[in-house]
């Protein structure tokens, strides 16, 4: 079993902090459960706050804590991009 928590949540919030006024970003729960033999793990994250009508992007990676990458799972990096309105 993998297991994402709200901690990854509070080292984005420390490491990239937000002008004020601006949407703030998170998971939609604190903890995520993943069995190995499931292929994928959705993981939601919310908007709020700030304009949002306006689109907002956040860059994001994996990172190894208990599991490892190319070993236990397949690393990802990217961009998760907001359009006018989108809150999830």
């Amino acid at each position: 079993v993998g297991t994402l928590s709200g901690r990854f949540m509070d080292r984005m919030q420390k490491e990239e902090a937000a002008p004020e006024g601006a949407s703030k970003l998170g998971f939609s729960s604190l903890h995520y459960s993943v069995l190995e033999s499931q292929c994928v793990a959705r993981v939601v994250v919310r908007r709020s706050g700030g304009d949002l009508d306006a689109p907002v992007s956040v860059g994001y990676a994996t990172k190894d804590g208990t599991a490892v990458a190319h070993l236990d799972y397949q690393p990802v990096q990217g961009v998760l991009k907001f359009g006018p309105g989108e809150v999830s």
